[in-house]
């Protein structure tokens, strides 16, 4: 079990190293620029005024799902594109693309391009994919297939032969709420049914505190006919450092979540980082948990204990695994694994300094 467990971890540190060699800003067409949809533009509006964002690039590198939350849509210099164009029919070869760039259109009919930091897992036949998706940021609340989130997904019953384009997760208070990448997948096999747990980063519009969700999804049915039944974004984690300055309140950014899980106790961990002012914004690594009593609904901490809604309200972290570094390290991007036989969760991060 623990050569599997080194193994994960070795097979994690080599997806963080490659992430940062590849990753790549969502881009879309110049002219398309203006369609960026209500929720999108509250989104960014909200980051503007969170001081995480004056910092990244400079002292602290967020993920490329904090890029989004910073920046919103970028611009590209292609000329603008179509749903007719080539480019919704690309070749990938001998490779599965388990997105569907003809999915990647808005219901206006605008083509975007952008798809990173993709997360996988698979139990038996099943395989789900998920991906920061940037059609969510030209895509209304309401969108069919949920194209407004930013964290695609997508589905495979044939061990990832093929894949269904999922779109983006189901949030029905989108005008209140964005999931907005960032994805981490996890399998779950218990009582005879297969559940796919997907976290992402949650930005609410109405509460200054920022969160990280689950979303919890049941395979229904069996074989080629099987389908996916996904909750409503669950709240795993939630702000735990706020300030007010001058009238204006603000609340730390929750940043590259990872999930593991439990089997044998049926818990769901969430690791992440937690950039908050306390800490000078160096990142504090956090653990939250998340019952898997009722798989479809799992209840999480620190998540549960705090609230998006009404005035909103921070919530201690559940484990703070390593504090703020003393020296301005950044803290970012720590992997959780977990021992079946004694329930002990390990973590594997490396603190990283920017130099400008």
């Amino acid at each position: 079990m623990r050569e599997l467990v080194r193994s994960k971890l070795a097979m994690m540190l080599t997806a963080l190293v490659l992430a940062i060699v590849i990753a790549i800003p969502l881009t879309v067409s110049a002219a398309q620029s203006h369609v960026a949809h209500a929720a999108a533009a509250q989104a960014t509006f909200t980051s503007k005024n969170n001081p995480v964002c004056s910092k990244n690039g400079h002292s602290i590198e967020l993920s490329q799902g904090g890029q989004m939350f910073c920046n919103g849509p970028q611009s590209g210099t292609s000329s603008p594109s179509s749903t007719s164009s080539s480019s919704s029919n690309p070749s990938f070869g001998s490779n599965v693309d388990a997105a569907n760039p003809q999915e990647d259109v808005t219901p206006s009919g605008v083509q975007i391009h952008g798809q990173s930091e993709t997360s996988v897992a698979s139990a038996g036949p099943y395989v789900v994919e998920a991906w920061n998706d940037g059609t969510g940021f030209f895509a209304p609340c309401g969108s069919p297939m949920n194209k407004e989130e930013l964290t695609g997904f997508g589905f495979s019953t044939d061990g990832g032969k093929t894949f269904r384009d999922l779109g983006g997760l189901p949030n029905a208070n989108c005008n209140t709420s964005l999931i907005e990448g960032d994805p981490s997948v996890e399998a779950y096999t218990v009582g005879g049914s297969t559940y796919f747990y997907i976290g992402s980063i949650f930005i609410p519009f109405t509460v200054p505190e920022n969160a990280l969700s689950v979303t919890a999804c049941k395979v229904v049915g069996a074989g080629a006919t099987a389908t996916l039944a996904c909750s409503q974004p669950i709240v795993a984690a939630i702000s735990s450092d706020c300030e007010t300055f001058d009238g204006f309140s603000f609340c730390s950014f929750l940043d590259k979540d990872f999930l593991s899980i439990d089997p044998a106790r049926g818990r769901l961990y969430m690791s992440y980082t937690e950039f908050g002012p306390s800490s000078g914004f160096s990142g504090v690594v956090e653990l939250a948990m998340c019952d898997l009593s009722n798989p479809a609904s799992p209840t999480c901490h620190n998540g549960g204990d705090g609230s998006i809604t009404g005035a909103g309200a921070p919530a201690a972290p559940y484990l703070v695994v390593a504090p703020g570094d003393p020296n301005f390290c950044e803290n970012e991007g720590a992997y959780p694994a977990v021992d079946t036989k004694t329930g002990d969760v390990r973590l594997v991060q490396r603190p990283l300094q920017l130099r400008r």
